[in-house]
């Protein structure tokens, strides 16, 4: 376990994906196009299944991938802009 980043509080480092103490798990796709994010997604919640995930991208062509991947899964999903990347919010309502 890895201390969080100064004014990331509640943020535990895990390589490329994030867990929160609130089992929100992060994962920063940026600079990968699709099927990347999608696939890393796939990856992070076979080693850590969670309920809520933010999925931080720079592709909008990965946006809608991983919209249409979620809401396959009846997922609630919300995209949100910040700058230039897309954060990808994801219930998956057990």
């Amino acid at each position: 376990m890895v201390p969080a980043a100064p004014g990331a509080e509640g943020w535990v480092l895990r390589g490329d994906t994030v867990m929160t103490t609130r089992q929100e798990l992060k994962i920063n796709a940026r600079g990968l196009s699709a099927p990347g994010p999608r696939l890393m997604v796939e990856t992070a919640l076979s080693r850590n299944p969670s309920r809520f995930l933010r999925v931080v991208v720079s592709d909008s062509e990965a946006v809608d991938d991983l919209r249409v991947y979620f809401e396959g899964r009846n997922a609630i999903v919300t995209i949100d802009q910040v700058g230039k990347d897309f954060h990808v919010l994801v219930d998956l309502k057990e």
